[in-house]
């Protein structure tokens, strides 16, 4: 059907239909971070590190900055990461 349309109207459906793919992109990130951001999830949780005598203990509430560390971190596995920095050889 569409093969029968002007090169022009071919054109102009693409890019609504890139503008509709990308639109509808940008509200669904913007919903998640609304939702996210609403029930704060892990916000009852702080991290805890005892000293050794065991009375005095250090909470600290994780930072989005911390989050986008260790997502950067992940994106590549570690065994993989080894593999390049890393050689082997066996006799």
């Amino acid at each position: 059907m569409s093969s029968k349309l002007k090169p022009s109207v071919q054109g102009k459906m693409a890019l609504l239909a890139l503008g509709y793919c990308v639109s509808m992109n940008i509200c669904g990130a913007f919903l998640g971070l609304g939702i996210t951001a609403l029930i704060d999830p892990g916000g009852r949780f702080t991290t805890s590190v005892e000293k050794s005598d065991g009375l005095s203990k250090v909470s600290r509430k994780v930072e989005i900055s911390d989050v986008f560390l260790d997502f950067f971190r992940n994106m590549i596995p570690d065994n993989i990461v080894r593999m390049f920095l890393f050689s082997v050889s066996f006799q």
